[in-house]
């Protein structure tokens, strides 16, 4: 059976947030599943050390921004930065605190979402808006490494059980990993 899983927060880790406006809107354009390869600009981003509640976050691999942007440390590059880059771009990013990071965007464009068992949200139009609950089919796609959907336009970076081993393995701290269901496309 093949397993493919979704990044998420680990509460308690650093967050990471573009400087501007602007920078915000860069990364969302960056992810959209029309775009071809792309001639990078770094942004800059600001770590987040506290929740904004005065609670202390803990140093994080991977800076938390959204599910379709993901930054990653160099030390998660120096582990898995060669896999990464057999599926994807790894993109400087210049940290306000000096450091630099790398922000991830899978090149693998599948389609390979199930309408029928996602939840999934339209504009009037009945273009999709976003999607609740993933569920995704096979239809032939190989799931061997990071991907993003054909649609919606920007899509979560799904991961394959090969990263979440190499993270686990590697002691990578920051993310968690939720199963997304896959099925045989005439399952």
């Amino acid at each position: 059976m093949t397993c493919v899983y979704l990044p998420h927060w680990q509460e308690g880790y650093q967050l990471c947030h573009a400087t501007t406006v602007d920078g915000t809107m860069k990364t969302i354009d960056f992810f959209r599943s029309d775009s071809g390869p792309t001639t990078w600009q770094p942004l800059q981003v600001e770590l987040k050390n506290d929740d904004g509640r005065g609670n202390s976050l803990k140093r994080s691999d991977a800076p938390w921004h959204a599910q379709h942007a993901l930054f990653f440390r160099d030390a998660v590059i120096t582990q898995l930065g060669q896999y990464l880059e057999q599926f994807g771009e790894l993109c400087p990013v210049d940290a306000v605190s000096g450091e630099t990071l790398f922000l991830y965007r899978p090149s693998h464009v599948i389609d390979c979402l199930d309408v029928s068992r996602s939840k999934i949200f339209h504009m009037p139009d009945g273009r999709i808006d976003s999607v609740g609950e993933y569920a995704l089919h096979t239809s032939g796609a190989v799931f061997d490494g990071p991907f993003r959907l054909a649609s919606p336009s920007v899509s979560p970076t799904f991961l394959s059980e090969r990263f979440v081993e190499a993270w686990n393995e590697n002691g990578f701290l920051g993310l968690t990993f939720s199963t997304v269901p896959v099925a045989d496309q005439n399952g």
